[in-house]
């Protein structure tokens, strides 16, 4: 039987929502919630589709997947419109993946809090692997394969490897080294790949080295992102996934649009509008988004000092934000 309970950081950030409405001063590291100043235009954009009230496609508006697939294409990634699903945030989305993809998962230890419950809410198995020395968010190259030879003797079907770049918890980016050894091993065991990369836009330093999964093994990869981090939406629940070309990525888009058209239906009108202007980027906006990484970054570097002088073994963050729980660094265990 799987114990159900509402998400530890949602359930935190409830009660500390509630000792914060009595008086009390709590500083919050429990939830990944970037409070940076809403961008004005990123209001303009939700009134200007307040009047979109009816359902619409349940992949996304053409115009907001274009503005998504455009996005990717500045990022090395050419994509086209019909490889992008839209959905109220990056969880449904990966919950659909999960039930896409007919196995179990794989994912690095340690790992964002959500990523175990959806694949037991689903029956899916759950098997670990480590994360490597000088970061967090993947598995250890050298440890993935032994990982899938065990779970295949001990009776599981490993199918699907969740990563996440930047990581949360652990506030660190794999290198490009790392993630070409990670598809290696991906080829090589016929893994599908997630590639949770909300936190892309908030590497701390702009020209660091930054390769995603879809750019080495593009036939077996999907990308998920949002809104949430980069753009401080939280609450507007605007996600995006993007799915590879070719035969693979239809299967896969098309299960991830059968259990859309059967939890969310589509997301909002009015949210569709707000997709469409963010990820078109335009200039003022993706100032706003440059200048919130470098507050990230220095609100971030200076708390993992403090804790490194107060004796915590840590990893440097490179990237993510500073309300995440642990992406002021996390120890090392």
């Amino acid at each position: 039987m799987i114990t159900r309970a509402v998400s530890a950081n949602l359930a935190l950030d409830q009660e500390i929502n509630r000792r914060r409405a009595r008086g009390e001063r709590l500083l919050h590291l429990g939830f990944g919630e970037a409070r940076l100043p809403l961008h004005s235009g990123l209001v303009e954009a939700l009134l200007a589709g307040a009047h979109r009230r009816a359902y619409g496609p349940v992949a996304g508006d053409e115009a907001a997947r274009a503005a998504v697939a455009g996005y990717f294409g500045r990022r090395r990634l050419p994509t086209e419109s019909d490889q992008v699903v839209l959905a109220p945030g990056s969880k449904p989305l990966l919950f659909a993946l999960i039930a896409a993809v007919d196995g179990d998962v794989l994912l690095p230890r340690p790992c964002w809090l959500t990523y175990a419950p959806q694949a037991r809410l689903l029956g899916r198995r759950v098997f670990w692997v480590d994360v490597p020395a000088e970061c967090g968010g993947v598995p250890d190259p050298d440890l993935l394969a032994s990982a899938v030879h065990r779970a295949r003797a001990e009776g599981g079907h490993p199918r699907l490897l969740i990563m996440a770049l930047p990581d949360n918890p652990t506030g660190t980016t794999a290198p490009p080294g790392v993630v070409r050894r990670i598809c290696d091993v991906a080829d090589a065991y016929d893994l599908v790949l997630v590639a949770d990369e909300i936190y892309r836009d908030l590497a701390h330093d702009p020209d660091r080295d930054y390769l995603s999964p879809a750019e080495v093994a593009g036939d077996r990869t999907v990308i998920t992102t949002g809104l949430s981090k980069t753009h401080a939406l939280g609450g507007w629940r605007a996600g995006a996934a993007r799915f590879p070309a070719g035969a693979r990525g239809e299967l896969l888009r098309s299960r991830v649009l059968a259990t859309a058209s059967e939890v969310w239906s589509s997301l909002a009108g009015p949210v569709q509008s707000v997709v469409e202007y963010a990820f078109g980027e335009p200039p003022d906006l993706a100032d706003y988004v440059r200048a919130g990484a470098r507050m990230h970054a220095a609100a971030t570097q200076a708390v993992h000092q403090v804790v490194v002088a107060a004796g915590a073994n840590c990893r440097a963050p490179s990237g993510a934000s500073t309300s995440t729980p642990t992406s002021v660094s996390s120890p090392v265990t």
